[in-house]
């Protein structure tokens, strides 16, 4: 397969392609099919891309292939179910996810063992998970001064009144199509200049070098002062699992760029490696306590999406930090040597994981709809405090079918006590959103009325206008007629005297003798002394100082004066 060996034509025909589908993203009328198809042309040019004349392999090029429909079809499950149902947490935690799944399944591609019954060889690996990440950022940094250039061009000749330059740079089909074409150019040149790749490369790995015994007495001072301090500091802080994974994966990353493949010379004196590994049996702890801490928030508000996440890291980097330690603890002839096989099974297993937390059945809202329910019914979520909202709209399908659910089985009384059910009953019946359970009748409060002076003609409107919309209940509203317009008839103000709602309504009696909502009078909370002011007579009505003016469809009107 020749077109596979890098060749100018391959890279070319990639880029036109990935242009041509950004050219045409507004013709696509699916919104799955698009999510597949935009991520076929990113996914899976990049990875056709980095591994060139890797995939004259057939094993490699049908995983490639493989990977690729996997990736379209979990874009365009997670594009259909989140955005048309207005939850974005599926996009975003999938853009996350991807990202990482993409960067570590073609690393083991690229090192794809050459014979059969062969394992990966781990210097491979190495060489292929750094050498990518520095021949996309060659590419996107190449691509960035590309278009300062093509910037400054337009630029320099709108100065001299040409604006044809302009025009064409900032068209849609030159920007798409350029900018692809030369974001694959730039990834062959930066595969064909290894020795630029492996300076860039060079510079990182001794950053790491430097840096990896900061923080080993970071993490070592820190742990050895937790019997000093205790640990209900961390708890209180309510942001201690972040910080402790922070710490923890920065040790890590530090760690593995010094140990490299495996088979360099010792990176530092024997003592100074002897803190270091110190360092490894501290992140143990470090990650438990982060583990702990999560779960006290999960106990206390229950599993969100977010937290689901927090949990999964904390399970991810305790592998991690597991494998170092054991890694410290078998001694070998070359040090940490045991890396060279929890990294690769580690890699493969988290891959598995990303993959599984975005399909309908693993992801953070499933989890976190059924543990809610769950609280619910096991007690530890009061009925008052429940939020069937957040169930019905803040976790997507999931949450809709569990409140679904829930609902079904309030209706017929299989959960809960009486009472409960009755204040659970009421919850969902205010919950916003459409619900496919049939609820049972609901009998809201009698409305109650309080009449300041006389009563208007048609007043019993406001009992069943009031009904409709739950209004006036318990506290019930003050009801005050009295022209306000000046033409002779009454109009009606409304107090409401619920404690969350202290509004003022203004009512005015139509031609027919109904009786219609106008608007909301401002300032108007009224307290019982003033309430007292009012049934003795104690108002005044005051007329604007300076009237409206209507200019066609323009309206001036002066501001309410300070009394």
């Amino acid at each position: 397969m020749p077109l596979f060996n890098r060749s100018l034509w391959f890279y070319l025909l990639i880029g036109l392609c990935q242009g041509v589908v950004f050219w045409q993203i507004e013709s696509f009328g699916s919104r799955g099919v698009l999510a597949a198809s935009l991520t076929l042309v990113v996914v899976g040019g990049l990875v056709l891309q980095l591994l060139g004349p890797k995939l004259k392999d057939r094993r490699v090029l049908a995983l490639t292939l493989g990977f690729c429909l996997l990736m379209m079809a979990i874009s365009s499950w997670v594009q259909q179910t989140g955005l048309d149902n207005g939850n974005r947490w599926l996009m975003e935690n999938w853009l996350l996810t991807g990202v990482p799944l993409s960067y570590v399944v073609c690393a083991f591609l690229a090192s794809w063992p050459s014979g059969t019954g062969r394992r990966w060889d781990y210097a491979d690996l190495y060489h292929s998970a750094w050498s990518h990440v520095f021949v996309v950022f060659f590419a996107l940094m190449l691509t960035g001064v590309f278009s300062l250039l093509l910037l400054l061009w337009s630029k320099l000749f709108l100065m001299l009144g040409i604006d044809f330059f302009a025009e064409q740079f900032s068209s849609r089909v030159f920007i798409c199509l350029s900018l692809s074409v030369v974001f694959s150019l730039a990834m062959r040149l930066g595969l064909h200049n290894e020795r630029v790749i492996g300076m860039l490369r060079g510079v990182l790995l001794a950053a790491c070098h430097f840096l990896l015994p900061l923080i080993t007495l970071i993490t070592v001072l820190f742990t050895v002062t937790l019997p000093f301090t205790g640990v209900q500091k961390i708890w209180d802080t309510g942001y201690s699992t972040p910080i402790l994974l922070c710490l923890v994966g920065t040790y890590l990353f530090l760690l593995n760029g010094v140990f490299q493949d495996g088979r360099q010379a010792k990176p530092y004196p024997a003592w100074l490696m002897r803190c270091v590994e110190a360092g490894l049996l501290c992140l143990p702890v470090l990650v438990a306590l982060s583990g702990y801490s999560s779960w006290l928030r999960v106990e206390q508000y229950g599993l969100s999406p977010r937290r689901f996440m927090g949990l999964l890291l904390v399970a991810i980097f305790a592998a991690y930090s597991l494998a170092a330690m054991l890694a410290v603890v078998q001694r070998n002839a070359l040090w940490l040597n045991g890396l060279r096989r929890s990294n690769p099974a580690l890699a493969l297993a988290v891959c598995l994981l990303l993959v599984l937390i975005n399909t309908p059945w693993f992801n953070g809202q499933s989890f976190s709809a059924r543990d809610q329910v769950h609280r619910l019914l096991d007690g530890r979520t009061s009925v008052l405090t429940f939020d069937s909202n957040y169930l019905r709209n803040g976790l997507g399908t999931a949450g809709r079918q569990q409140f679904e659910a829930l609902s079904e089985r309030v209706e017929r009384d299989e959960v809960l006590d009486a009472p409960s059910r009755e204040v659970l009953r009421a919850q969902i019946k205010r919950t916003p959103g459409e619900s496919t359970v049939e609820p049972r009748p609901y009998t809201p409060s009698p409305v109650n009325l309080e009449w300041i002076g006389p009563k208007v003609d048609g007043s019993e409107q406001f009992i069943s206008l009031n009904s409709r919309q739950l209004q006036c209940q318990d506290a019930g509203c003050v009801m005050w007629g009295v022209d306000l317009d000046g033409d002779g008839q009454a109009e009606v103000v409304q107090f409401n005297q619920q404690p969350w709602d202290h509004r003022a309504l203004l009512y005015k009696r139509a031609a027919d003798g109904e009786w219609q909502y106008v608007t909301v009078l401002l300032g108007a909370n009224l307290s019982p002394q003033n309430l007292n002011r009012l049934r003795a007579g104690d108002f005044k009505i005051i007329e604007p100082r300076f009237k409206s003016v209507q200019i066609g469809d323009l309206t001036l009107a002066p501001e309410p004066e300070e009394q």
